[in-house]
């Protein structure tokens, strides 16, 4: 689980990246066609080190239960928010400093 979320999370948070005020929904999305295209090429990876039973042996790791998708998806996103809302309140109150 913690690979899981240490990878994904990383994936999530390279959308943040792209702009140090602006938000990712204020962004256009259509512009980085590189970035979308690792960002699902390292899903991609993950689903196989995952799903595919000789390379998940190979790393060691288990299959995820579903309350456990629950809780990697909310970790991994949480990168995502806490930027978010740093983005937002240098917007509102002007902050260089953050």
């Amino acid at each position: 689980m913690a690979f899981v979320v240490l990878a994904m999370s990383q994936l999530f948070h390279a959308f943040n990246q792209r702009s140090n005020t602006e938000s990712i929904f204020s962004t256009g999305n259509g512009h980085n066609k590189s970035l979308f295209g690792a960002i699902l090429t390292s899903f991609a990876i993950i689903a196989i080190l995952l799903f595919v039973p000789f390379m998940r042996n190979i790393f060691n790791l288990t299959i995820l239960k579903p309350i456990e998708w629950g809780i990697t998806v909310v970790l991994s996103m949480l990168p995502l928010v806490l930027v978010e809302i740093t983005k937002f309140m240098k917007r509102k109150f002007k902050l260089k400093f953050i």
